[in-house]
């Protein structure tokens, strides 16, 4: 039961004091979690049960991944307005994290989907916040990593759905991707024609079929998870023996998916999300972090050139995001413009540290933002130059986070090499 889980917490919470929650081997974080060790854990496992679903709202505990929300609400003609495009990222991640979708530049981020939450306070006290109730947490906790508090449950916003997306004509899903000398702009609304292609366990990556058609059919749910077999393209990244060469040679080379040589497709079934993503923690520690990027950096609409001129990897993704003036402290799309655009860079680049924080640099100049979830380079005073460090110290005191939960630097900002 719910309430039983929820006691369990709240004893738990008491008796432990400053605590992490336990880390889920297949987390969509990117960074190390060194500040997790010698720390009291509490564990949200058993939290991933949807409570309620109507027609215009789901209720659903944290751990419920995108894939279970989104089969049982297109069962219902519903879909979450921004489903992220990895199955198995969470809502309680989503929206604690910050994620966004091809829809985001109609409806915005996740979190602005999110209609309520119920959170477990610092000193055992579970409360309501919403944009009504207890709002400043409310949007506090939008991107502050469970900082502030441990949410027990969300309220998400539904809206009606089709069967199938038609990719290529105008509607209100719209993203770009950015190839070696090519750029495709691709728009789609939902429908309920017939679809006329659907992705298979072995059929090539979504990239790749887009680079060849952009006009065509597919399932509602294949579309919203398109990019989870291969995780974009990072799976293509290991293409042949070429990259293993750059990095036991550290050879560099230009930017480029042109190659002779494919994932054949017996194999690419194993390379979902999932699979990518619990590799990834497994490897040794900085060594990801040494030869990939695996960023997303919100940039305003009128810099955007300059900032694309300035990444040396391809493919890249674009997506346009809707601002928020509401005061979501640490999200990337909390800022005073009018038009943003997510870009998505992912990919092996073998100087990846000095690349990364050249582009922190540069997006913080062009007033931009990047989302927490990779590795972060700041300085503790830059951090703080970017985000609000008097309001956000002002909900951890008043709502009790201060001997409970670890500050956001302190989980966001990782060492220098």
């Amino acid at each position: 039961m719910y309430s039983d889980k929820v006691a369990f917490l709240q004893k738990e919470l008491k008796e432990k004091g400053l605590i992490v929650l336990e880390k889920r081997s297949c987390s969509n974080v990117t960074r190390e979690a060194d500040y997790k060790a010698k720390k009291n854990h509490l564990s949200l496992s058993s939290f991933t049960e949807i409570l309620d679903i109507n027609s215009t709202c789901a209720i659903v505990e944290p751990l419920v991944t995108f894939d279970m929300l989104v089969k049982q609400t297109i069962s219902m003609g519903l879909m979450p307005p921004v489903v992220p495009e990895f199955k198995g990222i969470t809502v309680g991640g989503a929206f604690a994290g910050s994620s966004l979708e091809s829809s985001s530049g109609v409806y915005g981020q996740f979190s602005d989907t999110v209609l309520g939450v119920t959170v477990l306070l610092g000193n055992g006290e579970v409360v309501g916040a919403s944009r009504t109730e207890n709002s400043d947490l409310f949007w506090g906790l939008s991107g502050s990593y469970g900082t502030l508090g441990i949410i027990l449950s969300l309220t998400i916003e539904l809206i009606p759905a089709k069967k199938n997306m038609h990719i290529g004509i105008p509607g209100p899903f719209d993203e770009t991707l950015i190839f070696d000398n090519k750029q495709i702009h691709l728009t789609a609304a939902m429908t309920n024609r017939p679809a006329n292609f659907f992705i298979k366990p072995f059929s090539n990556w979504f990239y790749k079929r887009v680079e060849e058609k952009q006009n065509f059919i597919m399932p509602l749910y294949d579309y919203l998870f398109r990019y989870d077999r291969g995780a974009f393209w990072m799976a293509s990244t290991f293409q042949g023996p070429s990259w293993l060469l750059q990095y036991l040679f550290r050879v560099k080379k230009e930017p480029s998916f042109k190659s002779s040589w494919e994932v054949p497709s017996l194999f690419r079934p194993l390379f979902s999300s999932r699979r990518l993503y619990n590799t990834l923690h497994k490897l040794p520690s900085s060594w990801f972090e040494k030869n990939f990027i695996v960023q997303d950096f919100y940039i305003p609409l009128s810099a955007l050139d300059v900032f694309l001129k300035e990444i040396p990897l391809r493919p890249l993704w674009l997506c346009p995001v809707k601002p928020t003036h509401t005061p979501q402290l640490f999200s990337p799309h909390y800022l005073p413009c009018e038009k943003l655009v997510d870009v998505g860079v992912y990919g092996i680049d073998l100087e990846a540290p000095e690349t990364s924080k050249r582009l922190e640099k540069l997006c913080h100049n062009l007033k931009g933002r990047k989302m927490l979830y990779a590795y972060n380079y700041y300085s503790s005073d830059t951090f703080w130059q970017i985000y609000d460090e008097k309001s956000y110290r002002h909900l951890r005191t008043k709502y009790y986070a201060e001997k409970a939960f670890l500050s956001i630097e302190h989980k966001v900002l990782n060492k220098t090499l």
